[in-house]
């Protein structure tokens, strides 16, 4: 069942939404990010939403 979210309709497999302050990362992942990307992700998703 989608879920609402600030007024956005979500579909998630998921049946709970948290908000990221209370995220953690997975210790098994192993992928990492460098600054220069997450930041380049950050104005994307400011530019386009």
């Amino acid at each position: 069942m989608p879920t609402v979210a600030s007024g956005i309709l979500v579909h998630c497999s998921f049946d709970e939404l948290a908000e990221v302050a209370v995220l953690v990362p997975n210790p098994r992942n192993p992928n990492t990010h460098p600054d220069n990307q997450i930041q380049l992700l950050a104005r994307i998703i400011k530019n386009q939403g």
